[in-house]
């Protein structure tokens, strides 16, 4: 049985959703970790070009479980709702400031191309 924080940060569907709606906007959602993943396994499963393509997915990533990890924080501790759109919205928000600070050297996964977002659910 796998540890419950590992399903956390890409088995539970909420964080599925906000893994399907980053990697939709980096134009990779063939890159979407199945239910069983290991995160380990999976990030390093992930072939990009170049030192700075591979860091800025590290970051990306790093940066993307930082906000699940939170926000389930405040799941636990807070008593707050599950909810993909804030964990997307705290997301937008720390890209921001991370890319301020230079943490990203090109912006290809630094943030979505052209505001691109997940189609409607039918």
């Amino acid at each position: 049985m796998r540890p419950l924080t590992i399903f956390f940060l890409v088995g539970c569907i909420v964080v599925r959703e906000v893994w399907s709606t980053s990697l939709w906007g980096w134009n990779r959602l063939c890159w979407l970790p199945t239910p069983q993943a290991s995160l380990a396994e999976w990030w390093t499963s992930l072939v990009v070009q170049g030192k700075k393509e591979r860091r800025n997915l590290n970051t990306s990533i790093t940066l993307i479980c930082w906000c699940l990890w939170k926000h389930r924080n405040s799941v636990v501790f807070n008593a707050a709702t599950l909810s993909a759109r804030k964990i997307q919205q705290m997301i937008d928000s720390e890209r921001r400031a991370w890319s301020s600070t230079g943490l990203f050297h090109t912006r290809a996964l630094s943030r979505p191309q052209g505001g691109r977002s997940l189609p409607p659910r039918p």
